[in-house]
């Protein structure tokens, strides 16, 4: 007979709180609205397990106040919010889901995109203040343009499909490239200052960790300045990261359903 296990969920919907009363019925289950932190974690001291979304901080603080946590299970593929070398050092495991919704950040990335060419963010706050003219709102096409991609994983290499279909250029930055997609997509792997330099727009798709944060170690704002350059983020942390651009830029965290 399987042990029973005292599990903790935090950021759950209720769809998914009935899914997992269903599925881990064996188990006891407590349920936390609120995300993980320093606040609220002695809420779940007798658990062996959490599952969490990115919004959790899985750090030193919460963790301390853990006692018997063995696994922490987050929802989704991005991993910077948990700390890997306290959970190791405290023989807790770790997983997250690697493969995780790749097509919906890619697709909601390219509807920034949009929003940016098309001015569509000026476009809704001008109709709002009752001015139904087009004056400032001449957008561009993408046909023809340069998209520089940072990061090339799942979701980079996805949007490196969608930018082709939009028949435009894609340079691309990486700490690991994958020459094998570069040729099958039709895109160029350069230094990240060339990307800067040579794109019209950039998109970013790397989790905030300085081992692969490509503008960790000094502000690239005199590269920017160059160009027109429209950034696009699918994880606002991203650009919080000492990447203060002088640039037009969105930015969303992708939620999949």
């Amino acid at each position: 007979m399987r042990k029973k296990l005292r599990i903790a969920f935090f950021e759950l919907e209720d769809w998914q709180k009935a899914y997992f009363e269903t599925q881990l019925r064996e188990h006891s289950l407590v349920f936390i609205d609120e995300p993980l932190g320093g606040g609220n974690a002695r809420r779940a001291d007798e658990c062996d397990a959490l599952a969490v979304f990115v919004m959790s901080e899985v750090k030193r603080k919460a963790l301390a106040l853990l006692p018997n946590l063995k696994f922490v299970a987050t929802m989704s593929t991005g991993y910077d919010h948990v700390d890997l070398k306290e959970c190791a050092r405290r023989g807790i495991a770790v997983s997250n889901v690697p493969t995780y919704g790749e097509n919906t950040v890619a697709e909601h990335a390219f509807a920034l995109i949009l929003a940016l060419s098309r001015k569509i963010f000026e476009s809704v706050e001008q109709t709002r203040r009752g001015d139904f003219s087009t004056r400032g709102l001449r957008g561009f096409d993408l046909k023809g343009r340069t998209l520089g991609i940072v990061g090339t994983g799942h979701i980079g290499l996805h949007v490196a499909r969608v930018a082709r279909g939009f028949e435009m250029n894609v340079l691309a930055s990486d700490v690991r490239p994958d020459r094998k997609m570069a040729k099958r997509f039709g895109f160029k792997y350069v230094p990240f200052d060339y990307l800067l330099k040579n794109s019209d727009i950039v998109t970013l798709h790397v989790p905030t960790m300085p081992s692969v944060l490509p503008f960790k170690s000094k502000p690239r704002s005199p590269l920017v300045e160059k160009s027109p350059l429209r950034v696009c983020s699918t994880d606002s942390k991203i650009l919080r990261e000492r990447a203060r651009m002088s640039a037009n830029a969105c930015s969303a965290t992708v939620f999949s359903p």
